[in-house]
């Protein structure tokens, strides 16, 4: 059976969330397949599950996304489905929120979570997608001026 099977039969329910990211903790190797379904363009029951349980996993070790940041941004950036874009621009704020994490970004990778936060602000209905994305572009602007400059 593959993950996105196991997801929508085993997980399929907001109370499933926790059980969900528990699952994923007692098996890593499912990490890759959840992160892939969270990051798709596609907005099926599944992905949205995927968003959630990605988030609700990965909230406790925000460095999993540090070898994955250019797929998990450019997933972020397409992402047109409200109930997957809370729980990725929320992601992205907690990740934002460290100052190690955010003085190893590049200037592509800071522009582009700008164009995420203003596509995020100038398109989001839901307020909590607004305001993590006007809470991260936050720190856009207090990034050291040498790093914004580079």
């Amino acid at each position: 059976m593959n993950f996105g099977k196991i997801l929508i039969n085993d997980f399929g329910s907001v109370a499933d969330r926790d059980k969900a990211a528990n699952y994923i903790a007692k098996n890593p190797h499912f990490f890759t397949p959840l992160f892939d379904l969270a990051c798709n363009q596609k907005s099926e029951r599944v992905h949205i599950l995927a968003a959630w349980v990605l988030e609700k996993y990965t909230l406790k070790q925000l460095e999993l996304l540090t070898p994955v940041l250019d797929q998990f941004l450019k997933g972020t950036l397409v992402k047109k489905n409200e109930s997957k874009r809370r729980p990725m621009i929320k992601l992205l704020y907690h990740y934002c929120k460290s100052i190690t994490r955010r003085a190893k970004l590049s200037k592509k990778r800071i522009d582009l979570i700008v164009e995420i936060c203003f596509s995020y602000m100038l398109e989001s209905q839901k307020a909590a997608s607004l305001a993590f994305s006007m809470k991260t572009i936050h720190f856009s602007v207090n990034m050291p001026i040498g790093l914004i400059l580079k």
